[in-house]
């Protein structure tokens, strides 16, 4: 098998696993799911094996991630320095990954759609830690929603328009890079 990938995309892989391998240390295996970290195993995959639908969709869950990431951390949340690296270092290659690659038309609902799978299998780990609030709503977000069924169906409607938004801005953006 020829690869017609760049090896750049070893470093995303290589910073999932540093974060990972702290998390391990902390005996919190289950950290190891949450969609912002898991998108560098996806930017990592998509340059390494050339395949850019995967590293767009990496790209897609890393850039929401990171605004919800960002949030966590404004209200108090504990940053982790190894989380710089899934969280801004595997965006920056995942740029560079892009302008190489391109970012395929519609790949949005993939995306959607392998994040909703994410949340499913988050459901097997702790509830107490809630990965990718798959266990119970939010904090802060009880009165809004009535159910958690809700609340994650309003999730995955609004991050389905969130991604459709940032593909048409990476696409914008990929675009004009060309010229």
């Amino acid at each position: 098998m020829k690869l017609k990938g760049t090896t750049l995309g070893l470093l995303p892989l290589l910073f999932y696993n540093i974060h990972a391998g702290y998390w391990l240390i902390q005996r919190h295996p289950e950290s190891l799911l949450w969609a912002c970290h898991v998108a560098s195993v996806l930017i990592g995959l998509g340059m390494f094996f050339a395949a850019p639908r995967l590293l767009a969709a990496g790209m897609l869950w890393v850039t929401f991630g990171n605004l919800f990431w960002l949030l966590y951390l404004a209200t108090g949340g504990e940053f982790l320095p190894t989380s710089l690296l899934t969280h801004v270092g595997s965006l920056i290659v995942g740029l560079i990954g892009l302008r190489r690659f391109g970012f395929p038309a519609n790949t949005y609902p993939r995306a959607l759609l392998g994040l909703i799978v994410l949340v499913f299998v988050s459901r097997f780990t702790p509830p107490g830690e809630n990965v990718n609030l798959a266990h119970r709503i939010g904090d802060g977000w009880e009165a809004v929603f009535p159910s958690h069924r809700i609340y994650l169906l309003s999730l995955f409607v609004a991050t389905g328009v969130c991604f459709f938004f940032m593909e048409l801005v990476y696409r914008r953006i990929l675009k004009r890079s060309e010229i």
